[in-house]
């Protein structure tokens, strides 16, 4: 998928995880009860100590700097993005705060579609596959570039999505193709599809019922 016309990301992703990390992981693995394997009392006892051992380190604040070791997941892979472009020039380590505002907000959502698209398996089996995002909330406390710039992103990799915030928040409505209102009636203690009342009529609007068909 392009980044721009003439250009595109190259994502490399390397696991760097420390030692302490490692042997945190594999003590944490075996303290676990392994699925479908019949304990004997001792043997539950003796995952039960390994257990209480590893809680009672991760809250001994004496062990603060190894406990962001072991759970800081950010120190265990090291990401590095580079802008390719066509006439054989390459820009690396790029990031957002480095960035105009607008570049910026299109670099963190195109990154954040293409990880999706990759992770749900949309680049092996095309972009025509089927894959609907929905969030509730969507994007109320970020700013409309930035609202337009993941929607577009979404997009372009083949997203269909349904997003659902509050227009006193955020307004969507210019980056969707259709818009369903939806408004609580107070006095009925219920919520539904806006219905507009006709010119002349008592009142603005109310909710009906939604009706699924």
């Amino acid at each position: 998928m392009p980044y721009h016309v003439d250009s595109h990301l190259e994502i490399e992703v390397k696991t760097t995880v420390p030692d302490d990390a490692h042997k945190f992981r594999m003590e944490l693995k075996n303290a676990l009860p392994m699925m479908g394997v019949r304990q004997d009392k001792a043997d539950m006892d003796a995952r039960y100590a390994a257990l209480e051992g590893l809680v009672e380190k991760l809250k001994d604040p004496q062990e603060r700097r190894w406990r962001a070791e072991v759970l800081d997941v950010r120190a265990h892979v090291t990401i590095t993005c580079t802008n390719k472009l066509a006439n054989g020039q390459s820009f690396t380590n790029l990031q957002a705060s480095l960035m105009s505002g607008g570049e910026g907000q299109r670099f963190t959502a195109f990154i954040l579609a293409s990880a999706l698209a990759y992770q749900l398996g949309i680049v092996s089996q095309g972009f025509s596959t089927y894959g609907t995002v929905m969030m509730d909330e969507a994007f109320v406390k970020s700013s409309l570039s930035f609202a337009e710039a993941s929607i577009n992103a979404l997009h372009e990799f083949g997203f269909q999505l349904l997003l659902a915030a509050p227009e006193d928040k955020v307004d969507l409505s210019r980056f969707l193709g259709s818009v369903t209102e939806i408004l609580r009636d107070d006095a009925a203690n219920r919520s539904g599809t806006l219905e507009r009342v006709p010119v002349g009529s008592s009142g603005g609007s109310r909710a009906v019922d939604i009706l699924l068909r």
